[in-house]
């Protein structure tokens, strides 16, 4: 298991109230290789807007990249994983909301 220390310091470019950043910067910034972005691209971990990826994207693709690196995840199980949180997270905000109703 490799152990990474990638600081998250991301200079955006602001468009229409949205913080956006370029796959260029994204791998400049967290020395990720133009390859491995793009094969989180194509297993669907997250989208790009006109060659752009929202600030928010962004920790999406910081655990996609711990996932692979420091736990030595394949892509294919780095996207179940995400997909799995995804899910888990919804169900969390479905069970505190019914929650609120059964006090």
């Amino acid at each position: 298991m490799q152990t990474s220390n990638h600081e998250l310091v991301i200079s955006a470019t602001k468009v229409e109230d949205d913080e956006l950043i370029t796959l260029v910067e994204i791998c400049q910034k967290y020395n990720i290789k133009e390859d491995e972005l793009k094969e989180m691209l194509e297993y669907g971990l997250f989208e790009m807007n006109n060659d752009f990826v929202s600030l928010k994207t962004l920790s999406r693709i910081e655990s996609a990249y711990h996932l692979k690196h420091d736990l030595d995840i394949n892509m294919q199980g780095v996207a179940m994983v995400l997909e799995l949180m995804d899910e888990l997270k919804l169900l969390r905000k479905e069970i505190a909301f019914l929650n609120k109703f059964m006090d």
